[in-house]
């Protein structure tokens, strides 16, 4: 069977073809480029979304941190022993870790009238009264306990 084209309807239909393969080409080109520029946005969000991951986890480590006492890795309370106590150092600790680990401050002449408390972070010291109920003491860390209140 013989075709109805003369050579040159056959030229011009090779042209088309041809024309439309250049610009299916030319449209995959642009599809991939389009393609490598998402890939490359999505990995510069999932970098975002780690890095974001780890500031959470750096805060929920520091929520932590503000909630337990440095001397005795127990909560602290509104009351009682576990008490956020402020040292002069800034360092808070359970009232139960200040006063346990407080030694009674022997004057030269044999007198002794307060208890020193060396921090356990930066070995400042802190002079308590002799009695842990006198005024004076290391004072409450008021910020601590209104953050474990809420």
């Amino acid at each position: 069977m013989q075709s109805n084209q003369t050579p040159r309807d056959e030229r011009a239909a090779k042209r088309a073809i041809t024309k439309d393969n250049a610009d299916t080409k030319a449209e995959l080109e642009r599809v991939k480029d389009e393609v490598q520029q998402l890939k490359l946005a999505c990995e510069g969000k999932n970098a975002e979304v780690a890095d974001l991951k780890q500031i959470l986890e750096g805060k929920e480590a520091t929520d932590q941190g503000l909630r337990v006492c440095r001397g005795c890795d127990n909560q602290f309370s509104s009351a009682g022993r576990r008490l956020p106590r402020a040292l002069n150092c800034g360092h808070t600790l359970c009232q139960s870790c200040v006063w346990s680990q407080a030694v009674i401050n022997v004057r030269s002449n044999g007198d002794h009238d307060k208890k020193v408390h060396t921090c356990i972070v930066c070995n400042r010291i802190t002079l308590l009264p002799l009695d842990c109920e006198e005024a004076g003491s290391a004072a409450k860390n008021y910020a601590i306990l209104s953050y474990i209140d809420n």
